[in-house]
């Protein structure tokens, strides 16, 4: 079962890979609905740096945990 887990959650990693730029859009939108301009500002500023650190760092961890599946089986 354990397993099986750790298959989903590398898979859901690698999955959500393509929506991050819209999962970072709904935080700046929900940002500006709370009248948090400012920070809206500062993180729209960075967008594309961050949309392409978080596609690493998804990739990484979702690689990770297959490589942690195939290594225990």
């Amino acid at each position: 079962m354990a397993d099986l887990l750790v298959v989903l959650t590398g898979g859901l990693f690698l999955v959500i890979i393509p929506f991050i730029p819209k999962l970072l859009r709904l935080r700046l939108c929900f940002l500006r609905w709370i009248r948090w301009e400012r920070v809206a500002k500062r993180l729209e500023k960075h967008f594309q740096g961050q949309t392409w650190l978080l596609r690493i760092l998804f990739f990484v961890v979702g690689i990770h945990f297959f490589y942690l599946y195939v290594s225990f089986s």
